[in-house]
């Protein structure tokens, strides 16, 4: 044992705050609050960069440029290779939409934008709706906003002399906090991702600084055991909060920072007997630990996309190694170099408009060979990229779908069972044969999944029957297509149904108008862990049946899972595939959803608002389907549709890791 002055208080903190933010995306340890680390993180910022903000704000000479000196050789260098790591990495494992969309989200990355663009899209970051490799950076654009904002404030401030630093920072820290309790009420979506409002916990490291020397004068009288009672209480709490709190609020966020500020005060005086290997380690940690956060998210997502558990292992050692390699040869010797304002403001600027100049152009040119001319033009068969071969594209990947039966009916095929493939049929388990439907008692070891709504819920029964049989999860369909999944206008709906154009039984219409009762009182009775709602906008109103579907269903289930409409392709889409074969890069349509007249915003708006007021959890597959506006019949070799109003089966396998991932995480 070896006495440790906590000097490096700080240092543990950030190790402790890493690994808390890794383990939790990894989920491993049980760290349910493990988002917490990223506070953590802004409090430590704040209170390590207080000295050197002082003295900007005592107007010392050259002072606000060294800063920014400081700032660019820690932050730029290693971020600058993290994204060419991850663009390479993307392009070689990923999709090409993948790529585009990584591209876009590097433009607004680093412009430090990317929490607003985060915000703006709906994200929410306790919700994986894509596979986005970037979500983790949002704070960082948090910080650079810090940076560039605060020490400007600070300049203009310090020219009215009645004003303190002291008392300048608490304003600050205070005005902060109630714009982010005021947001928390009108829009939680921009209180998470919004700048002013987050700004208090950065502030907040900065006060803790400048209090602490009074507060310790006053801590002095306190008996040393007494001080380290508080310490040791403090660690306990804050390790508690980290373990156990599975979800934000303004009153645990305060609570985490408020027992990180306190442990660096109450440590600043206190000699901490540590064993030696857990300084070294913890040590070690805290150096790595920005270029860990840069990597461990991408690699995460990059190397588990597939779902194979062991390779969460392997993505962890990736992201240690990575990180390891970043801090060591490029970060750390950086920092080292002789202060030079002007050279590294020059490589800087230059490398900033060179680097966002090397994005736009690869964007562009990835997006000129994949522009998709439209089905209704007469365009010709589209040259550049690269062809599909008709056998592989057949039996690799479409063998038992509608639209490829119909397209090449010469074709010898396996055999094709339209009723087991879409719903459209009722064999299986739909709410119309619900009585010899096999529903045991359910296995309360398990998980219980039920998927619920009309044939857009049965689609969803392939990927899901997979989730179920890997992960030891029950799941349970009860879907009928054709038949609307609410309560309302039963009447009606059995009008409409009776000229589905499908075949149907003689009773479907008498059948269809128990459905969502008998649902409802399975549902009611199962309670599962997680109820998938997926109803098209074909047989539901989204102004007025939707709403009341969502509310009925939410105290029935622990978690609710909406599948937002999908994009609705033209229905020649076959033909002109067969037309332009083997160059089917020449179909596609432009992004389009179900049209609801009434509404004064787009049907997907719509569906965003209405999830987002009632905190209900999102499945959006278009990200998957379309990029810049248009949707290809053809991805990567498959074609993700049944028809024009429903995905195919190969499809929703391809899909399979992203509802893996995504209901993993709720």
């Amino acid at each position: 044992m070896t006495s440790q002055r906590m000097k490096p208080t700080a240092q543990y903190l950030r190790a402790l705050a890493v690994l808390s933010v890794v383990l939790y995306h990894f989920k491993l340890l049980h760290f349910y609050g493990g988002f917490f680390g990223v506070d953590i993180f802004l409090l430590l910022s704040g209170y390590l960069l207080a000295p050197r903000l002082k003295n900007i704000y005592n107007k010392e000479d050259k002072s606000v440029w060294q800063f920014y000196e400081k700032r660019i050789k820690r932050i730029f260098p290693a971020y600058l290779l993290y994204l060419i790591i991850t663009i390479i990495l993307v392009k070689i494992l990923a999709l090409t939409s993948d790529l585009l969309l990584l591209l876009k989200e590097i433009l607004y990355s680093n412009f430090y934008l990317f929490n607003h663009y985060l915000n703006n899209s709906a994200n929410n970051y306790f919700q994986l709706n894509s596979n986005n490799y970037l979500t983790h950076l949002w704070s960082l654009s948090l910080e650079e906003q810090f940076y560039l904002l605060l020490p400007l404030l600070l300049l203009f401030t310090s020219k009215i002399k009645k004003i303190k630093f002291n008392h300048f920072i608490l304003i600050f820290t205070l005005s902060s906090l109630s714009y982010q309790f005021y947001l928390s009420v009108i829009d939680k979506n921009f209180a998470y991702y919004g700048t002013f409002n987050r700004l208090w916990e950065l502030s907040l490291g900065v006060l803790t600084y400048s209090y602490a020397p009074s507060i310790i004068n006053q801590a002095k009288k306190i008996p040393h055991r007494l001080a380290y009672f508080l310490i040791i209480f403090n660690i306990t709490i804050l390790t508690f909060l980290l373990l156990t709190i599975k979800s934000i609020n303004n009153f645990t966020l305060i609570l985490v920072l408020l027992t990180t500020s306190s442990i660096l005060i109450l440590t600043q005086e206190k000699k901490i007997t540590r064993p030696q290997i857990i300084y070294h380690i913890a040590n070690y940690i805290a150096k790595i630990s920005y270029s860990l956060y840069l990597y461990h998210y991408t690699i995460l997502i990059l190397f588990t996309r597939e779902n194979y558990p062991h390779f969460k292992l392997l993505a962890l050692l990736s992201s240690l190694a990575l990180a390891s390699l970043s801090t060591f040869i490029i970060e750390l010797p950086i920092q080292k170099t002789p202060s030079d304002i002007r050279k590294t403001l020059l490589i800087y600027f230059t490398s900033f408009i060179l680097l966002n100049a090397l994005i736009i152009g690869i964007f562009q040119n990835i997006n000129n060979a994949n522009n998709q001319p439209s089905l209704n033009d007469n365009y010709p068969p589209f040259p550049i990229t690269s062809t599909i071969n008709l056998t592989s594209l057949i039996s690799d990947s479409l063998s038992n779908d509608y639209t490829v039966k119909n397209t090449f009916p010469n074709l010898n095929l396996l055999s094709h069972d339209r009723e087991l493939n879409t719903g459209y049929g009722y064999k299986g388990c739909g709410p119309i044969y619900i009585a010899n439907c096999n529903t045991k008692k359910p296995d309360h070891s398990k998980k219980l999944i039920i998927i619920y709504g009309d044939s857009h819920a049965r689609m969803l029964w392939a990927p899901l029957s997979k989730l179920a049989s890997n992960h030891k999860t029950q799941l349970l369909l009860l879907g009928v297509g054709g038949c609307p999944a609410t309560p309302i206008d039963q009447s009606l709906k059995i009008n409409q149904i009776s000229a589905n154009p499908h075949t149907l039984p003689e009773d479907f219409a008498s059948k269809c108008s128990n459905y969502y009762l008998q649902s409802l009182a399975l549902i009611k009775k199962l309670h599962p862990d997680l109820l998938i709602y997926a109803n098209s906008f074909a047989t539901i109103d989204i102004t007025s049946e939707l709403p009341i579907a969502l509310k009925t269903l939410l105290p029935y289930t622990k978690k609710l899972l909406y599948l937002k409409e999908i994009p609705q392709p033209p229905k020649n889409f076959d033909a002109c595939l067969q037309k332009h074969l083997p160059y089917t890069s020449a179909c596609s349509f432009p992004l389009t959803y179900y049209n609801e007249p009434d509404l004064k915003i787009s049907t997907r708006d719509y569906e965003s608002q209405l999830t987002k007021e009632l905190d209900i959890n999102t499945l959006d597959l278009t990200p998957y389907l379309c990029y810049n506006q248009r949707c290809p019949v053809v991805i990567d070799g498959i074609i993700p549709y049944y028809d024009n109003q429903h995905l195919s089966n190969t499809y929703g396998n391809f899909i399979y890791p992203l509802l893996v991932n995504l209901i993993v995480n709720i």
